[in-house]
């Protein structure tokens, strides 16, 4: 998993295709034990109920797991898909992952208190070495004020446990989520 920790803007920043990477041979294994991987379809439920529990336990994880004093935030941009080396994108192409990817940092975005943000400018790897571009300082910068306009958001447990649901994502409880929680809500 890829991290930028910036005390500047009180944000640690987690890199999401580098988090889609680390538990990408665990969603290729169960794609393989059900029959799914030969015939990609991300629009098939089934395979989403399969990206979806490795992806969001590992979203959830991250930030339980974090050291870090500042905001988590969790950086995307569907451009840079092709710059890893993702099984998925040889079973599909880089555009159609990347798109889905894209509709998984949506509905994360919208049911968990935690910052996902988007962009098209630059890709990750440029925000480690964040003092040097113009670029990577006004993506900061625009990382910053979507911190500020998102962290008085009410949050709520309704769409999360919607979301469960609809994809069977059973192992995840209100504890869990209440600690998911209490760590995004801890430092604004």
């Amino acid at each position: 998993m890829l991290t930028a920790n910036i005390d500047r803007y009180r944000l640690y920043v987690i890199d999401f295709l580098s988090i889609v990477s680390d538990c990408e041979m665990q969603i290729m294994r169960d794609l393989d034990s059900y029959g799914l991987r030969n015939e990609l379809n991300l629009n098939k439920k089934n395979v989403q109920i399969v990206y979806y529990f490795y992806i969001f336990k590992a979203v959830c994880d991250a930030v339980i797991n974090s050291k870090s004093d500042n905001k988590c935030m969790f950086f995307y941009n569907e451009e840079c898909v092709s710059e890893y080396d993702l099984t998925s994108c040889k079973l599909s192409s880089d555009q159609m992952f990347g798109k889905f990817i894209s509709r998984a940092v949506n509905k994360f975005n919208n049911i968990l208190p935690l910052l996902f943000y988007k962009t098209t400018v630059l890709c990750f790897d440029k925000i480690l070495d964040f003092t040097s571009d113009g670029d990577v300082r006004d993506v900061i910068l625009s990382m910053s004020e979507f911190n500020d306009k998102k962290k008085n958001k009410p949050y709520s447990f309704e769409r999360v446990n919607k979301f469960i649901k609809t994809y069977n994502l059973t192992y995840m409880s209100k504890e869990y989520f209440n600690k998911v929680k209490v760590k995004a809500l801890l430092y604004k």
